[in-house]
């Protein structure tokens, strides 16, 4: 069974890298990760980006970046994320949400 771990953002600048690090961490490697930003007005997409490229080398799941082109709101956004998941399960997280090391697993 393939998990997939959906993380929307929308100007959440100061959190992102915490977020996208602790996603990246899970005790397993048979997972997804979708990183959605909702039209931010903010940096929060470019630190995405920026965060996803220094860990190129290490991240042991499948990534996914995406931006919306503009702000579908948190229903539209999950939609999206449900739409470009291929996991049998879908595990959701807002951007102002860590997830601990064994989220996926457990």
């Amino acid at each position: 069974m393939t998990i997939s771990l959906l993380v929307s953002f929308h100007n959440h600048e100061k959190l992102v890298r915490r977020v996208v690090e602790s996603v990246l961490d899970q005790d397993c490697d048979d997972y997804e990760a979708i990183f959605i930003d909702d039209a931010s007005t903010d940096a929060s997409f470019r630190i995405l980006q920026e965060t996803l490229s220094d860990h190129d080398k290490d991240i042991h799941c499948k990534v996914k970046c995406l931006r919306n082109e503009r702000n579908l709101g948190m229903i539209g956004t999950f939609n999206r994320m449900f739409e470009e998941s291929s996991g049998d399960v879908c595990v959701m997280q807002c951007g102002d949400d860590l997830a601990r090391p064994n989220r996926v697993s457990s």
